[in-house]
């Protein structure tokens, strides 16, 4: 199982100490159900998933899509441009959209996109259909800022139309994660994303 390419993989001590999050790609669904299959019969994964069961006995997956308003190639411009010029911050807010203002929290952000240094907005395939999740590029916690006009558009009116937040700060981990061993990587997929085929041939 060697398609499962990793996207990111940071780690955080907002929640937990030391909890680490990887975000992994699938093209859709039936690759995903595809790689997890492979691996039921890959003894390095097997040996690897065992392995993990002890360093990180508390795993969770999250199953996530693309939240439209961001484009899906957004990520990877943002993972292109880190690697000229790494960012060693990143930010992950989760918001619980109120159901009935979720078009106009839509439109909103459609709108403020273009001014935001945000990478990617998912939401849960299965679970809290109303949740959006963004990953910030930097650490949009530090300190006061006044927005320009194009960030109003979107900070004004965010907690009428999502009243509750989250934010974690995650710090990269992009040069430890690759230097895991194979099977290791292999083995670690608890924080999964999705890309609809639909939706990549439409973009």
């Amino acid at each position: 199982p060697r398609n499962a390419p990793a996207s990111g993989a940071f780690f955080a001590n907002e929640e937990w100490f030391s909890q680490m999050i990887h975000l992994t790609e699938f093209d859709d669904l039936a690759a995903y159900e595809a790689y997890r299959t492979a691996i039921v019969d890959d003894d390095d994964a097997v040996a690897a998933t065992s392995a993990l069961a002890e360093l990180a006995p508390v795993q969770h997956i999250d199953l996530l899509e693309d939240f439209g308003p961001i484009a899906p190639d957004r990520l990877q411009q943002a993972i292109t441009e880190s690697q000229a010029t790494p960012v060693e911050i990143y930010t992950l807010a989760i918001l619980d959209v109120i159901p009935t203002k979720m078009s106009k929290y839509t439109k909103m952000l459609t709108n403020g996109a273009p001014f935001l240094p945000i990478a990617a907005a998912l939401r849960h395939v299965t679970g809290n259909p109303n949740r959006v999740i963004d990953l910030w590029t930097g650490d949009v916690t530090s300190g006061y800022l006044p927005n320009d006009p194009g960030q109003e558009s979107f900070f004004g009116p965010l907690r009428a139309f999502a009243p509750t937040e989250r934010v974690m700060r995650l710090h990269k981990w992009f040069i430890e994660f690759c230097n895991l061993s194979q099977k290791i990587r292999n083995a670690i997929v608890p924080f999964l994303r999705l890309w609809p085929s639909e939706r990549r041939q439409g973009s």
